[in-house]
């Protein structure tokens, strides 16, 4: 071989062995992610089980033609950016050895999906098992004193797979006895007032109620939670006694991940700057890139692939909005011309490894 090629090749390697230690640089260890499960083991209340599920899919995801958007609590937790996979994490740490992961297996063709040994080693999870051994599992939901969970995918996709988004779903939903017009929110609170109201005053109850009809407007028209925030003390205890009860509830899961998400390790830190960096470089190309006669979807396109380019995973795409479409808030056409003298309002952001 020629000495100038060799040369060259050993540069490549160089160059693509410092690409690795640049990439790795920013990985969350798995440690972390099972410190994470960990912590959220600690803080569920005594006898239940979390679940968690992959974000669903959709037809262009499927065929390759479009990117995949993780869920954001499955990725906090485990890593996991591929969809058709379900986590469950147990109050006791003797079920199971406290958690199971399922996922697809992998294929000889391909498909995207790592498998269980790669799963295992990736992620750190103690039990991992293909989806398909969900949908006849063993586990007796109905002994849990609480069923916590952030969200049930709607509208999921049935495809081809064994075990997909779908069949979990549905299966969970038949094991759990889950109604099909469980009000998730208003049941939560449910729980939040109950548990409130075995350690504080009722005016301090009353308070946290007002507060959830705030952040949840879907809940504003709920007559049972109306009447305990109006009520007199004796009536409000009354309610306290006929709140519909379940054990089915996103409380107090939400909360304790919140909490969790407050606190940043050096790693997390770390994702954030890097973040911060890819959106001000976007950012930086995307302003070079402005000029009149341009087509707003041009410079959407600019800000998208610099995004892309670098990591970043983005559910909307950049709002682009040029001349007086600035002043409306609600402006995501991006098909507007930028004209001379516009002033051109950029706004994007995604996420960068959960």
């Amino acid at each position: 071989m020629h000495g100038g090629m060799v040369h060259k090749i050993r540069i490549a390697c160089l160059l693509f062995m410092l690409l690795i230690i640049l990439v790795d640089s920013y990985a969350v260890n798995r440690d972390m992610y099972r410190q994470r499960r960990q912590d959220v083991r600690l803080l569920l209340p005594r006898n239940s089980v979390a679940v968690f599920f992959s974000a669903p899919t959709s037809t262009c995801v499927e065929n390759g033609s479009c990117a995949y958007h993780y869920d954001d609590d499955l990725y906090y937790l485990t890593g996991i950016d591929e969809p058709h996979a379900m986590l469950l994490i147990f109050a006791d740490e003797q079920k199971f050895k406290g958690e199971i992961l399922y996922v697809q297996p992998k294929s000889n063709q391909g498909n995207g999906h790592m498998g269980i040994d790669q799963a295992k080693k990736r992620f750190g999870v103690q039990t991992v098992l293909r989806s398909t051994e969900f949908l006849n599992t063993t586990i007796n939901f109905n002994s849990f004193d609480r069923i916590l969970f952030n969200d049930i995918p709607d509208n999921t996709l049935d495809t081809n797979l064994k075990g997909d988004l779908h069949e979990l779903v549905v299966a969970f939903r038949n094991k759990t006895n889950f109604p099909d017009n469980f009000d998730a929110g208003a049941f939560a609170i449910y729980n939040k007032i109950r548990d409130a109201a075995n350690g504080k005053p009722l005016e301090e109850v009353v308070n946290i109620v007002n507060q959830e009809l705030i952040n949840k407007p879907e809940l504003s028209n709920n007559k049972l939670l109306l009447d305990f925030v109006y009520a007199g003390e004796k009536e409000r205890r009354k309610i306290l006694q006929e709140l519909p009860s379940s054990k089915l509830s996103y409380y107090p899961l939400q909360d304790i991940l919140n909490k969790m998400r407050e606190i940043k390790h050096y790693e997390e830190i770390k994702l954030v700057q890097r973040a911060v960096d890819i959106t001000t470089s976007a950012m930086n190309e995307a302003i070079k890139a402005v000029r009149v006669g341009m087509d707003e979807k041009e410079l959407e396109g600019v800000a998208a692939y610099m995004l892309a380019q670098q990591g970043v995973n983005f559910s909307t795409l950049p709002r682009i909005a040029s001349g007086g479409k600035g002043c409306n808030p609600s402006y995501s056409k991006n098909n507007g011309i930028v004209k001379n003298a516009d002033l051109v309002e950029l706004e994007f952001g995604g996420k960068y490894r959960g």
